[in-house]
């Protein structure tokens, strides 16, 4: 009950009572609407739309790469990426 006592949130249809997601989905959704609301600048709500667009997070997901950059001589230089583990 203390969920519903949170200024604007409102319960999911009663089909989807019992899904999680159903409930956590509103409750983002009103405070998603309530920080953009209250950003300070455009940039501010710049990167807080950037920050919950779909695949924002994936970048977590990459492989980590090593550059590695080798001077030939004083003219060139040569570079390699390698993927540890691999």
């Amino acid at each position: 009950m203390q969920w519903l006592a949170t200024p604007g949130s409102v319960e999911p249809a009663t089909e989807r009572q019992h899904i999680q997601k159903a409930w956590d989905g509103l409750m983002a959704t009103t405070h998603e609407t309530q920080l953009l609301s209250q950003a300070s600048s455009e940039t501010d709500r710049a990167r807080l739309l950037a920050a919950s667009s779909t695949h924002s997070g994936d970048w977590l997901h990459a492989a980590p790469i090593v550059l590695t950059v080798r001077r030939s001589n004083e003219n060139s230089c040569s570079t390699q990426t390698v993927m540890p583990g691999m």
